[in-house]
């Protein structure tokens, strides 16, 4: 033992002896005080006191009234709060009890951070950029004026009730009121009702007087000892976040799996069942993280450094213990269970790297050319917006109701092209150019007038960009130089006096070094002399006013 430890008096030794005498008539189990914190090391919670959160009637209608109370099931349990102390009366002989008190002050945001007195203190809420001053009595005429009570709003079926439309961090237990025989049979014969049909109840709760009203669901919860409704919080409209997500590509073809991918799947999940996955005492397969058993690692974690800190002040905290890290991780023998079948999923669903095409080196290089010309004495420029890369989508919320983008289309076409350009799980570039480049001759010969001649010229500036930065100028220069040959001497020629006017030219070395036009050539291409118009064929004369109205 431990030879600093004091010698238990004479009068210790007795009520040892006498402790165990009465822990042997009992046939119990006695442990010495650091054997009790060795077994204590998991923190069990203390008992709750069973309190009511409610006491009324279940109210169907207006005539039907069950008497019930109403407890609560279960309940996030949160980690002990930490209380300040003041680390000065710590360090200090006479610690004492260390305790502080938080006084609070409020000041103006000027100069001398006037303070203001707690009575001339009002709240406010943002209306926009303003401030709305509220005070305490416009607080109270606010509220709503409601009495407790649990009213049945009416019945939908079960499966109308998603999971994920349950909120609240608690669910509570409707049972009747004790000792009250009618109100027993009453609720027995609701309960097996809504069992039978599968039904649910939507009530209206509001535990006390002038308490926000909750939306509750009464689901139907049948025991061998014991009937009761169980009853979890809905959302309101203002709960519920409305996000629209793509849908996966399983319509597809190519991205459905075969049956036996599906087997194998299917063999994984059987595999994993957490119903057979842990190994009791007697070596039969039991069931894993069973809610009553699995603690909370943070709550354990936290308890264990208060006891070690407690009795040992001036050592470090220990290390997470091992059985602790490992409460909400796959258990070994599971793991050894379906690691076979892990390995055969993953060779039936073979996965291969996509590699970025790669940018010129001269590209590059003319960057660093561009960096180590600098002069760091000189004022800095001022910062630019940043230019949307290839990963960044153009997210709007028309881009969420048009939904999945498959091909360029002439409602917003710089959008579409940029998003099917910017997938990651196929590569493009391609293919979407070519229809933005058939969206630009469209959008140009079906204007009326120079209706659409902005879009247009947005696709052709957007098409430049992307060309310049994936290297893919020859694609651009031949668009536009077929487009120039396509739109000059004839009635679509104001379209292409509008690129020179706003000088969209083709893609030089200077910007890009994949490119072989120099950028002397890409000055001539848009210069008045080679744009100029020539004679007007018979077949392509203006259209008057009477032909016009002929097409139409």
């Amino acid at each position: 033992g431990d030879s600093s430890r004091m010698k238990k008096s004479a009068q210790q030794l007795a009520g040892e002896r006498v402790l165990s005498r009465a822990v042997q008539e009992v046939e119990g189990v006695s442990f010495s005080f650091r054997e009790a914190l060795q077994v204590a090391t998991f923190i069990r919670k203390t008992a709750k006191r069973q309190t009511t959160r409610f006491a009324g009637h279940l109210e169907i209608g207006e005539e039907l009234k069950i008497p019930c109370k109403i407890f609560t099931r279960t309940m996030v349990e949160r980690p002990a709060s930490w209380k300040k102390l003041s680390a000065i009366s710590q360090a200090s002989a006479h610690p004492g009890s260390m305790a502080v008190r938080m006084q609070r002050s409020y000041h103006l945001t000027d100069e001398d951070e006037t303070e203001v007195e707690m009575e001339n203190v009002a709240k406010g809420y943002r209306y926009g950029k303003s401030l709305v001053p509220i005070s305490d009595a416009d607080e109270q005429a606010m509220k709503l004026a409601v009495p407790r009570c649990l009213s049945l709003l009416g019945f939908t079926h079960g499966e109308n009730i998603k999971q994920h439309q349950l909120v609240g961090s608690s669910v509570q237990v409707v049972v009747p009121t004790p000792g009250d025989e009618h109100a027993g049979t009453a609720m027995s014969a609701f309960v097996h009702a809504l069992y039978e049909t599968n039904m649910v109840g939507v009530v209206r709760y509001v535990w006390r007087n002038n308490a926000q009203p909750k939306l509750m669901v009464l689901v139907p919860h049948i025991k061998a000892e014991y009937e009761c409704l169980m009853m979890f919080q809905l959302p309101y409209m203002e709960d519920v976040r409305q996000y629209t997500f793509n849908s996966l590509p399983g319509s597809k073809r190519q991205f459905q799996p075969t049956d036996e991918q599906l087997t194998l799947v299917n063999d994984l999940i059987s595999s994993m069942d957490l119903m057979t996955a842990d190994v009791d005492e007697d070596g039969d397969h039991c069931e894993a993280l069973h809610p009553k058993r699995t603690c909370n690692p943070l709550i354990q974690r936290t308890f264990q450094c208060i006891k070690h800190r407690a009795l040992n002040p001036d050592q470090a905290l220990p290390e997470v213990e091992a059985n602790l890290a490992t409460m909400v991780r796959p258990s070994e023998p599971m793991l050894a269970h379906c690691s076979g079948q892990l390995q055969r999923v993953k060779d039936s669903f073979p996965l291969a790297k996509v590699v970025k095409k790669a940018k010129d080196q001269g590209e590059a290089a003319a960057v660093w050319k561009q960096t180590s010309d600098l002069d760091l004495d000189a004022e800095a420029p001022p910062a630019k917006k940043p230019r949307m890369g290839e990963e960044e989508a153009d997210f709007s919320m028309a881009s969420l109701a048009r939904g999945e983008v498959t091909e360029v289309g002439t409602l917003d076409p710089v959008s579409d092209y940029r998003t099917l350009i910017g997938r990651k799980d196929i590569d493009n570039f391609d293919d979407a150019s070519k229809q933005l480049q058939q969206v630009v001759l469209k959008l140009v010969k079906e204007s009326f007038g120079d209706t659409y001649y902005g879009k247009a010229m947005d696709c052709v500036k957007a098409l430049r960009e992307e060309a310049v930065r994936h290297s893919e100028t020859e694609m651009f220069n031949s668009f536009l130089r077929e487009l120039k040959n396509d739109l000059i001497g004839t009635r679509y020629s104001p379209f292409w006096d509008k690129v020179v006017s706003e000088e969209v030219t083709l893609i030089s070395s200077s910007e890009c070094s994949d490119s072989s036009v120099t950028q002397d050539e890409a000055k001539q291409f848009i210069s008045t002399e080679a744009t100029a118009p020539a004679a007007t064929p018979p077949d392509e004369e203006p259209d008057d006013a009477d032909d016009l109205l002929a097409m139409m």
